[in-house]
């Protein structure tokens, strides 16, 4: 299975800011009462990472994939202080190349493979 080559290991400048919906930013009179109800900004290292220092991103590369759901160009979010279990996908190293193996079908992967990760996001472009 072709995959991927690294990206490194955290996105930086991810953090979106809410677009502004009111025109006029000068508040006047009462506050509204659903500003008790306004969300934070998005942050992705937050929201995709756990853990920093073990967090790595890699581009999926083929066609392989696809019985997985992951498609050519995918960006894969691999981190490797999870436990590898039979319901995750894994990362692992097979006679030096990368390949993408179901937890579930690890021991059907191959005997000189290698868990390099556990993969905790996969992110599509539309």
């Amino acid at each position: 299975m072709n995959l991927a080559y690294y990206i490194g290991e955290q996105m930086t400048n991810t953090t979106f800011n809410k677009p502004h919906t009111d025109m006029h930013p000068q508040a006047t009179g009462f506050p509204s009462p659903a500003m008790e109800y306004q969300e934070s900004s998005l942050d992705l290292n937050r929201l995709l990472i756990k853990h920093s220092a073990a967090t790595f991103f890699f581009r999926f590369i083929g066609h392989d994939g696809a019985k997985l759901g992951i498609v050519h160009g995918d960006l894969l979010v691999i981190d490797r202080a999870c436990d590898p279990s039979p319901d995750r996908l894994l990362l692992v190293e097979h006679d030096g190349q990368w390949a993408l193996c179901p937890g579930s079908d690890l021991h059907a992967c191959g005997e000189s493979l290698r868990v390099w990760g556990v993969v905790t996001w996969v992110l599509h472009r539309p």
